[in-house]
């Protein structure tokens, strides 16, 4: 609350003889500039309580069911694209058909709360680099505390080393 302060002003008077009659002059400068600088930055200040609020929630968890398999390919460069089914199709050169399986993961955490998900790629390895593709919804609610995420993707082989390999991808998971 603004308190004022009591100011006091002082008035200079000059006096002059003009015309044998005496003249009072008030200086109101003086006044003026003692006004102007009483107020101080404490009279113009203002406190009050804020509130911090937070709402603390269980720790994400994601785990692994199934990775992403494509099988046994042909070594044909090009790209091997998994439909949402697991469905495998060349493209760009690359035969390879049949099915494989998508990923599967499980996210838990506070019940009823919503999660946001993305996927990406990481690294190349010997001639193969695996652009990942989420198969569910990217926002999904954590359903009694759990929810299950789907990945497949397309596969780029460029003149890829025979034999097993494993390609690393990101999927990442927050609170929405």
């Amino acid at each position: 609350m603004h308190k004022p302060k009591l100011i006091f002003l002082v008035f200079v008077t000059c006096f002059s003889r003009v015309n044998n009659k005496f003249i009072s002059f008030i200086i109101p400068v003086v006044a003026m500039v003692l006004a102007l600088t009483a107020t101080t930055s404490q009279t113009l200040a203002a406190t009050t309580t804020a509130t911090a609020r937070v709402v603390i929630q269980e720790t994400l968890g994601l785990s692994e069911q199934t990775p992403v398999a494509f099988g046994a390919i042909p070594d044909r460069n090009g790209t091997c694209h998994m439909g949402h089914d697991g469905t495998l199709t060349g493209a760009n050169g690359s035969t390879c058909e049949g099915s494989g399986s998508l990923g599967e993961f499980v996210v838990t955490g506070t019940e009823d709360q919503a999660i946001s998900i993305s996927v990406e790629s990481a690294d190349a390895v010997n001639g193969l680099a695996f652009t990942p593709t989420l198969q569910s919804e990217s926002t999904q609610t954590l359903a009694n505390g759990a929810a299950t995420v789907k990945v497949s993707g397309a596969l780029t082989i460029d003149n890829p080393s025979e034999g097993f390999n494993e390609l690393n991808y990101i999927l990442t998971v927050n609170y929405y």
